[in-house]
């Protein structure tokens, strides 16, 4: 509220003419599966599935690819759906498949399973409609298929005041600095600039003519059990490996190594001279993979003497070369110069091991008792453990010289020595420093705090008639008290930045002097991210009652 007080916003946007869109597409999936009982102990499946998608289509062709040098672009480098597709029909996508069950002994007592499946997924629409490029880029459009149409004004999404308008906040007798980091917003002022257009530069983006539907091989095969008649034990290797994924690479990035500014005289980008007002032309290609393999096991509990529930620890890792198809703060932080594979680290959501149970006991009927007191109890629990998501620990600014808002940070490879216990300092930060200038650190080197809870539950169903019953429940979530914390910021800069004398243009964070900020905890999971309050994963330990009449 003050920052609007003051005039002041953190970023603004608009699109210009109909926004309305009707996006569309075209599939058509065969398949034909079998399954063939080879001998009395063993089965086979084999299948094989055909898929084809058509582009993403819009139904009055209100869109454009960006592909200068194709005889059909216009001046802005520009081809309208009307024109051609955004992309050609992939028609190579066959998924085979196969599986296998055998009962070893011959008894049911111990069972190996294995399978492999080859499959294709359409990007959703969201990824070529809109992306999610605007949040690194310092101003320009929120860039889409179907918003650069060739009308000649862009959307505009802006993270601080035009140069048109910085002008008039300098006039006075002192200049507005914070007009640089802020949107100025003053009556009679146009916020996005002194013309009716937006001011250049913009973001176009662009999808490869023979772009691929990703695909996904997965493979698994587990050995199964049976421990008595009513509990079994399964252990099994799983994997899955993402080939074709949707990546995006900027086009138009300045070259590494030279510490003037993106796009200056000195430091011109690469299709500058030819395009001077884009900024960043963003491809979507089909750059990018990843890869998971786990060992999993589970014990499982059928109706013994009145307890049924499962047991499951999972050991697992995901990596990838990024985790959000549609981009974000996950898009363009890549090495500069353009290399893929750099990017290459724990996924957002790897989490080496993961321990989970859920267990559900029938009381035994107390004889002692009248029925209506003695029969009907149950007791139910949940249990979760599993080792924190890795993130990413960034600075404000462009110091990959690729024209971003944020860059990844460097690390030097100091122990890190996490205390989760430690709210103010839950790790060394001093190994983290400010990127050389035209260069950027790594993703993903940090973990977050991991999460254990445990919930329970006590049931009474009084039965009053055939057709008439009342249930009550007792439920108590972390039932320990388990402490949880988010972590505040990925920002070093939210803590004191000293000086590197033997590299000048090195700065590191000082360890002790990031209250508030990056390496400190700030809140519970439930909290930290919006979500409920009282009841959701993290929260201090609650408990609620309930009835339920059921006729």
């Amino acid at each position: 509220m003050n920052q609007l007080l003051l005039g002041l916003a953190s970023g603004s946007g608009r699109s210009f003419g109909v926004t309305n869109r009707r996006i569309f597409q075209k599939s058509l999936g065969i398949y034909a599966q079998d399954s063939w009982k080879v001998k009395p102990n063993f089965t086979l499946e084999l299948g094989m599935r055909w898929d084809m998608a058509g582009a993403l289509g819009e139904d009055k062709n209100l869109g454009a690819n960006f592909l200068p040098d194709d005889p059909k672009a216009d001046a802005q480098g520009f081809v309208t759906l009307s024109q051609k597709p955004l992309y050609g029909i992939d028609k190579n996508n066959f998924g085979p498949r196969a599986g296998f069950a055998w009962d070893i002994f011959k008894n049911g007592n111990t069972v190996l399973r294995g399978g492999y499946s080859l499959n294709y997924d359409l990007p959703n629409f969201g990824t070529i409609h809109a992306p999610q490029t605007f949040f690194n880029a310092f101003s320009g459009t929120r860039a889409g298929f179907y918003t650069q149409v060739a009308e000649g004004n862009f959307p505009v999404q802006i993270f601080s005041t035009p140069a048109s308008n910085q002008a008039i906040f300098d006039s006075g007798s002192q200049a507005n600095s914070l007009c640089v980091i802020f949107v100025c917003m003053a009556p009679g002022v146009n916020i996005y600039g002194q013309s009716v257009t937006p001011d250049p530069p913009f973001n176009v983006v662009q999808v490869l003519r023979d772009f691929q539907t990703p695909m996904n091989h997965a493979y698994n095969l587990t050995i199964e059990q049976a421990v008595t008649r009513n509990t079994s034990f399964s252990i099994a290797y799983v994997g899955t490996a993402g080939r074709d994924l949707v990546a995006w690479r900027d086009m138009n990035a300045c070259p590494a190594g030279n510490p003037d500014s993106c796009g200056s005289d000195t430091n011109p980008r690469p299709l500058q001279t030819r395009f001077p007002d884009y900024r960043h032309i963003l491809r979507m290609t089909n750059d990018a993979y990843s890869n998971y393999n786990s060992l999993q096991t589970a014990f499982k509990v059928r109706e013994f003497h009145g307890l049924t529930g499962q047991l499951n620890f999972v050991w697992s890792r995901t990596f990838d070369t990024g985790s959000a198809n549609r981009g974000g703060d996950f898009l363009t932080n890549y090495q500069n110069p353009y290399n893929i594979d750099k990017n290459y680290a724990p996924s957002n959501f790897d989490t080496p091991w993961n321990v989970n149970f859920t267990f559900v006991y029938d009381v035994p009927k107390v004889q002692s008792l009248p029925k209506l007191l003695g029969d009907g109890w149950s007791l139910n629990s949940v249990f979760r453990a599993q080792q924190g998501r890795p993130f990413t620990a960034y600075v404000s600014g462009d110091a990959s010289n690729q024209g971003l808002r944020t860059t990844y940070a460097c690390y030097d490879g100091t122990p890190l020595n996490y205390d989760f216990h430690n709210v103010d300092s839950f790790f060394n930060v001093a190994g983290f420093s400010v990127p050389q200038d035209g260069l950027c650190g790594s993703r993903n080197s940090l973990r977050q705090p991991g999460i254990s809870q445990l919930d329970m539950g006590l049931f009474k169903v009084f039965k009053l008639s055939e057709r008439f019953d009342i249930k009550f429940k007792w439920e108590v979530f972390n039932v320990l008290n388990h402490g949880m914390f988010a972590f505040s910021s990925g920002n070093i800069k939210t803590c004191k930045i000293q000086n590197d004398d033997t590299q000048p243009n090195l700065n590191h964070a000082i360890p002790g002097t990031c209250a508030g900020g990056f390496g400190t905890f700030f809140a519970t999971p439930d909290v930290g991210i919006g979500l409920n309050p009282i009841l959701g994963t993290g929260a201090q330990r609650n408990m609620q009652f309930g009835l339920a009449v059921s006729f």
